[in-house]
């Protein structure tokens, strides 16, 4: 059995073909890159942008990932405490084409329930699920486990209500 021997020639065929096969299995150095997603919300909020804890629901995406002006744009409907005005500022969201709406049309005096603040959190997870491709009616329903006394001291100075001391110090801080 006689041995061929490759000559240089051969060498460079070969280097070449690898060369050549590692240029096409790798990515370019310079590749148009698509545009992040941007992902738009809708946010109804039966009160106004000061009393809405809207604050901890877009804190929450950010820790998932979701910026406002970067991959996310969040609009924003306020009520100011008017019921009425709900089913326009719902219409005026839809109409902007958001990939969820969130409602929070808590307008009360008093009220003890779940912690807003924590309620706001699991709404974003449940949110960046969303917007990952989750389909709503595949998430779990949940129940919260954290509860507040909270006393809108604002509303009821409006109305002209005294509320008692006893009760305030049982309330928790907002």
């Amino acid at each position: 059995m006689r041995h061929r021997r490759r000559g240089a020639r051969g060498l460079v065929r070969l280097s070449s073909m690898r060369v050549a096969l590692a240029s096409l299995l790798s990515p370019p150095f310079a590749a148009p890159q698509a545009p992040p997603r941007t992902a738009r919300i809708g946010y109804l909020g039966g009160g106004s942008p000061s009393s809405t804890p809207s604050t901890a629901f877009v804190e929450g995406l950010r820790t998932r990932g979701w910026v406002a002006g970067r991959n996310l744009a969040v609009d924003y409907g306020w009520a100011e405490g008017s019921p009425d005005r709900m089913v326009g500022l719902g219409r005026e969201l839809t109409r902007r084409k958001p990939e969820v709406i969130v409602v929070n049309s808590a307008v009360d005096i008093l009220s003890y329930g779940p912690s807003e603040a924590d309620l706001q959190q699991r709404l974003a997870t449940l949110v960046d699920r969303i917007l990952r491709g989750a389909r709503p009616g595949d998430l779990p329903v949940e129940q919260p486990t954290r509860f507040e006394l909270a006393i809108n001291l604002k509303t009821g100075k409006t109305l002209g209500l005294t509320v008692p001391p006893s009760l305030l110090v049982r309330a928790d801080p907002t």
